[in-house]
């Protein structure tokens, strides 16, 4: 489920819908690429805000935008429109949710020079942090989120041991 924020303004909503079914379709091709064609996305819905003007062929819908895989917000003041994945768990644990920015979609996703690079890729890239717990390739020094190395405690025969760890899959 990909859900549009009430916040993102309707103004250039068909463009946005648009782009986000192209998003799609390109991570989709990445993904049946790069499994060999063992996968890629079947079904996909876009949950379009109540307040928005009905759109045609539009079906109703009982999910909440809070609990889309997807979710298309407004500029992050944090990551600007840079998408992101929230994943709170350890390596090999599905991520909270992917956030891309209304902005990413509709002015930086169709141009080819895209810093992002081909939006196929951006989209696997997202989605395999996602779905399969994929890290970054390293944590950010000072990120109370997502730090370059955290700390365990466990019980050992001999007392409790504090175990720092690195913020990356490791084999």
């Amino acid at each position: 489920l990909i859900s549009i924020s009430p916040d993102v303004p309707e103004t250039d909503s068909t463009k946005l819908i648009e782009n986000i079914k192209a998003w799609v379709t390109e991570g989709s091709k990445s993904l049946y690429s790069a499994s060999q064609g063992w996968a890629y996305f079947n079904n996909v819905y876009i949950l379009v805000p109540s307040v928005w003007s009905p759109i045609a062929g539009v079906q109703p819908a009982h999910e909440v935008h809070e609990d889309a895989q997807v979710r298309v917000e407004l500029t992050s003041s944090i990551y600007g429109d840079s998408p992101f994945t929230l994943q709170t768990g350890e390596c090999g644990e599905q991520g909270e949710y992917i956030q891309v920015s209304d902005n990413f979609l509709t002015s930086m996703l169709p141009d080819p020079n895209s810093v992002f690079g081909p939006s196929g890729q951006v989209c696997l890239y997202e989605w395999s942090k996602f779905r399969y717990g994929v890290f970054e390739e390293h944590g950010y020094p000072g990120d109370p989120l997502y730090p370059m190395f955290y700390s365990k405690q466990i019980f050992a025969v001999d007392g409790m041991k504090t175990i720092v760890k690195p913020n990356f899959c490791t084999n």
